[in-house]
């Protein structure tokens, strides 16, 4: 089974093993090429999947299976979109669910947690082990992954992650093909400069390919304008979350000569229904000895653990009136997005720590509660050094206002 990400490793791999037999120790029919989509991958990967890989597979009877996740819940599964030696279709998002869905109903931009792509592993690593388990149901299988000959600590990695019945192999390491050497094989084998393969809004596409990351976005301004939206939402949610760390989606647009889109862009939203939006986060210390007692010297009060949060919709308005409603309590447009908030809790440090404000954005988060969050939250209220901005009752009376009491 081969995990076909679209991108430039495993399309160079899988093109020489269809055009080059001696590169394969197996007969084309074992082979089945198995693609899980996010819905959200730039329109020039489909293309080139549809013009350059799908002849090639279909040409020698090669499965492709095409897959998406089924919904938001776990529960809901996957579906197949396509499954065939065949294929003459690229199937580039599924009929119930996007990767932007959950960006968009979490109110985040993608992340990563635990030293993994969440991102990834929602939209693809689950998906791809759901089909495994019915497909091969328990049954040995050797699973190829594309890494690249620079990518040795990806693979020892994903070698952690194996099963009995799973025996991984990366046959891009044992012939020592880079990502020059697979950018320069393709090439050389259809002529065209093949892209990465990622969403448009992959905060991970930056850094040294900035200007590359610009001139995509330049030729797919829907993947731009998708990127601007969540980053909008994801700020107003948690005001550090601009989509390149230290550079906003915004900021990168305008550098990109689209400042038009990015003008479209806020007409659009603007004209959406808007939210009042209660946000608080419970900011703990984090711990200095994860093995050790739960006792304050094991505690760093200047260094802060993962926050549970709290998210409630107060109000749904237009966005004129969402925003001159917390205007009229004070509240001021801040940072580049001019997203208007009032404060009442700024987090710490020291630690335990909370965070509260109320903001108005465009209707789409779920309201939430994040698990442990009362209970760091009554522990942040009780450490010493919670600044209080509003008083209580002009707080309360605030509240009221947006709820329409």
């Amino acid at each position: 089974m081969l995990s076909m990400g679209m991108g430039v490793d495993s399309s160079a791999l899988l093109a020489r093993w269809l055009l080059d037999p001696s590169a394969r120790d197996f007969d084309l029919d074992d082979l089945v090429v198995v693609t899980a989509m996010t819905g959200d991958e730039y329109a020039r990967t489909g293309e080139l999947m549809q013009q350059y890989m799908l002849p090639l597979m279909a040409a020698q009877g090669v499965r492709y299976v095409q897959l998406a996740r089924a919904g938001q819940s776990d529960d809901c599964g996957y579906e197949v979109l396509s499954d065939s030696r065949r294929t003459s279709r690229m199937v580039m998002q599924g009929s119930r669910w996007r990767l932007r869905d959950e960006q968009q109903a979490n109110g985040v931009v993608p992340q990563v947690a635990s030293g993994r792509r969440w991102c990834s592993y929602r939209a693809k690593g689950q998906v791809l082990d759901w089909w495994v388990a019915d497909e091969f149901a328990g049954g040995e299988y050797r699973h190829v992954v594309g890494f690249a000959a620079e990518e040795v600590k990806r693979s020892v990695r994903d070698t952690s992650y194996t099963s009995a019945a799973r025996h991984p192999w990366y046959p891009l390491i044992e012939w020592g093909w880079d990502r020059e050497s697979c950018l320069a094989y393709l090439r050389d084998t259809f002529g065209v400069a093949w892209s990465r393969s990622c969403c448009g809004y992959c905060p991970f596409q930056a850094g040294r390919e900035m200007e590359l990351l610009c001139e995509r976005w330049r030729r797919d301004p829907a993947a731009a304008a998708l990127a601007l939206q969540l980053e909008v939402t994801a700020v107003a949610i948690n005001p550090r979350s601009l989509l390149f760390n230290s550079r906003s989606a915004r900021r990168v647009a305008i550098h990109a000569g689209l400042r038009h889109l990015v003008d479209q862009v806020d007409a659009e939203m603007a004209a959406q229904p808007w939210a009042v939006f209660d946000v608080r986060r419970a900011f703990p210390a984090r711990k200095l000895n994860k093995d050790g007692p739960s006792v304050p010297a094991n505690w760093d009060p200047y260094a802060k653990g993962k926050a549970p949060r709290y998210l409630q919709t107060l109000a749904v308005e237009s966005c004129a009136e969402a925003r001159a409603l917390l205007v009229d309590q004070g509240g001021r447009p801040e940072g580049e997005h001019g997203l208007v908030r009032v404060w009442k809790h700024r987090a710490g440090p020291p630690y335990p720590s909370r965070e509260q404000f109320l903001v108005a954005a465009p209707v789409g988060p779920v309201d939430k509660v994040g698990r442990g969050f009362h209970t760091v939250w009554a522990n942040a209220q009780a450490a010493p050094g919670a600044e209080l901005q509003p008083s209580q009752d002009v707080w309360e009376r605030l509240i009221a206002v947006a709820v329409g009491l």
